[in-house]
């Protein structure tokens, strides 16, 4: 009887799936597979244009640690979920988050939403992808972002900035957590500020009555 091989030495998609509490399946269905390079796993991410048309790949290559992501040689950044513009035009309003399991987890809770790869790859070109006539454009602030709202407001002048709880980081994290994230993020949506509104020291509540961190304390509306 032969024994069963190890698993592959890196991430896989399995793994990754486990961490964030993401169905396989779903995961699959986005395009994402593991990928052996030099036998050793690692998750591809496709990046895609509006159209649906791979542009870039971007993978994970772990869990933890500073050496968690690489591009695919010569490969550009790009917003990732562009394919799902036309359909968060049609609802109205879009989520602007950082990293693919913020956008895996909104999708996965029906929510329109748009990732940017990291929190200091934001290109004023982008803009031009949210400026549609009707549509409401929501960021979630990140505490580890200094001046991303900032950078941000610059080229979208009508953005909305929510501040999640200060026990929170990001959706990610709030459904592997057990919140409902649909109704999670209705509630903040709804407390939502413009950024030339947020004031210094203010400090808001999260949906749940907890208090969230501190508007003035957090880096990212400087």
């Amino acid at each position: 009887m032969t024994s069963a091989s190890p698993p592959p030495r890196g991430l896989t998609l399995e793994a990754l799936a486990q961490a964030k509490k993401l169905p396989v399946d779903f995961l699959m269905s986005l395009g994402i597979q593991t990928d052996l390079w030099t036998g050793k796993a690692r998750v591809r991410i496709p990046y895609m244009d509006e159209h649906g048309t791979i542009q870039s790949i971007r993978y994970r290559l772990a869990l933890d640690g500073d050496m968690r992501f690489a591009w695919r040689k010569d490969d550009h950044v790009l917003l990732y979920g562009l394919p799902r513009l036309r359909a968060a035009v049609a609802l109205g309003w879009v989520l602007i988050v950082e990293g693919e399991s913020d956008c895996w987890t909104a999708w996965h809770h029906g929510l329109p939403a748009v990732g940017i790869p990291g929190k200091s790859t934001w290109r004023p070109e982008w803009a031009t992808f949210f400026t549609r006539p009707g549509l409401e454009v929501v960021l979630w602030c990140e505490p580890d972002a200094p001046g991303l709202v900032a950078e941000i407001a610059r080229d979208i002048a009508d953005l909305r900035v929510i501040i999640p709880p200060a026990d929170l980081k990001d959706l990610s994290d709030a459904h592997v957590r057990g919140e409902r994230v649909s109704d999670f993020v209705a509630a903040l949506r709804k407390g939502a500020q413009p950024r030339v509104g947020l004031p210094g020291g203010n400090r808001r509540r999260g949906p749940g009555g907890s208090r969230g961190a501190s508007v003035g304390g957090w880096p990212c509306p400087a």
